[in-house]
């Protein structure tokens, strides 16, 4: 991440005075979105854990119905939690910025993808309810493979290609950076759901 938003920021910003200022700029930029990220990402996760054992003993217990329950119960206030937060975030995202680096560049890069990982913000209530879910359950390969998803099955090929993607289309190339995290917890999200209905149906049975 750091080594793409330098390549592509010292290339695209014009606010900075050189090239140095302007690759400063977005690695800063990009460093304090995916902090704000991961601040209010633990609250899904602390949910998540909160889930576990009341997952864990019921599933146990073989009470299946309840088992679906607590997972009905978490991805809703998990989901319901993280869309005030992105709203928030979406609304607030150049002044948020602005709290860890007073400098138009940084605002720049950082407030645009910001707001686009706060778009996204509403499905990490599947993502990771759904990984303590098989968690739980002993699904290990399962489970794995969904948490290696989203940054890193999918992030490491997206910060490579999206760039040359946006950059195809006529946009400016960090934006394919900038939106990097956007596209991968999307994707992980969509990955999510297979996995979810194979548990259940495999519950029921």
């Amino acid at each position: 991440m750091n080594k793409q938003a330098a390549r592509y920021g010292a290339i695209t910003l014009s606010l900075a005075a050189t090239s140095v200022l302007a690759a400063d700029a977005a690695v800063a930029g990009m460093a304090i979105t995916n902090r704000v990220d991961k601040l209010l990402l633990s609250i899904a996760i602390g949910l998540g854990q909160g889930f576990q054992p009341v997952c864990g003993i019921n599933y146990g217990a073989g009470r299946t119905e309840r088992v679906k329950q607590a997972y009905s119960f978490l991805v809703k206030v998990s989901a319901s939690v993280m869309t005030l937060s992105a709203l928030g975030v979406f609304i607030f995202a150049p002044e948020i910025v602005r709290l860890f680096r007073d400098d138009d560049a940084v605002v720049a890069v950082g407030a645009l993808a910001l707001r686009m990982q706060s778009a996204v913000m509403p499905f990490h209530s599947l993502i990771f309810g759904t990984n303590m879910l098989l968690q739980v359950a002993g699904e290990k390969k399962s489970a794995s493979l969904l948490s290696s998803m989203r940054q890193g099955l999918l992030f490491i090929p997206c910060i490579f290609i999206l760039p040359h993607v946006v950059k195809f289309f006529g946009a400016e190339a960090i934006l394919g950076v900038q939106m990097t995290q956007m596209v991968c917890d999307f994707l992980a999200a969509l990955f999510a759901v297979p996995f979810t209905v194979r548990f259940f149906r495999k519950l029921k049975s």
